[in-house]
C-alpha cells in the first residue's frame, strides 16, 4: 500500500522528533514523538495509533491504541469498537505494568438475541461478567463477580 510519511525534529536541538505515518490501504494514521529526558537522557517515547479496519459491508473495527515509555516502564492503551454481522461490541485494555492489566469488553449480538459483558484486574485478581441470553419463551441472565485474594465470589 501507499504510505505517506512526515518526520521532523528541529534542527541542533535536543527537542526529540515527531514522525507520523497515513496506510491509505489499511487507514491507519501511526502519530510517534520520541525524546530524550534533559537531565539523565534516557528514552520517552509516545505513540498513538488511530485505525479503521474494514474487511467487507459486514465486518468493521474502529479504534485506538496509545502508548507512553520512559526508560523500560511502558503503559498501553487499547480501545477498539467492532460491528460483526450484527454483532455489535468494544473491547478496552490498559497494561500499566508487565502483567498488570484492566480488560473490559461487551458484545450485543442482535441476531442471537444475546448480549455480555467482561470485566478483569490482574493486580486485584477481580473478575465480573455478566451474559444475558433472550430467549423465545424464556430469558436468561447471568451475573458473576469474583474476587480471588479474598475469595469473596456471588453468582445470580
Amino acid at each position: 500500500g501507499k504510505l505517506f510519511t512526515l518526520s521532523t525534529g528541529a534542527l541542533g536541538t535536543k527537542f526529540g522528533t515527531f514522525e507520523a505515518i497515513y496506510n491509505n490501504n489499511t487507514h491507519a494514521l501511526n502519530l510517534t514523538y520520541s525524546a530524550k529526558d534533559a537531565v539523565y537522557g534516557h528514552p520517552i517515547i509516545l505513540n498513538g495509533q488511530f485505525f479503521n479496519n474494514t474487511k467487507d459491508s459486514l465486518s468493521r473495527e474502529l479504534g485506538i491504541q496509545l502508548s507512553a515509555s520512559y526508560r523500560n516502564y511502558t503503559i498501553k492503551q487499547l480501545t477498539k469498537l467492532y460491528n460483526r454481522s450484527g454483532a455489535y461490541g468494544f473491547v478496552n485494555n490498559i497494561t500499566y505494568w508487565p502483567e498488570k492489566y484492566l480488560y473490559a469488553s461487551g458484545e450485543l449480538n442482535i441476531p442471537k438475541r444475546n448480549v455480555r459483558f467482561l470485566a478483569n484486574h490482574t493486580c486485584t485478581k477481580t473478575e465480573i461478567s455478566f451474559n444475558g441470553n433472550l430467549g423465545e419463551e424464556e430469558n436468561s441472565f447471568l451475573f458473576n463477580f469474583d474476587n480471588k485474594p479474598t475469595k469473596a465470589g456471588i453468582e445470580l
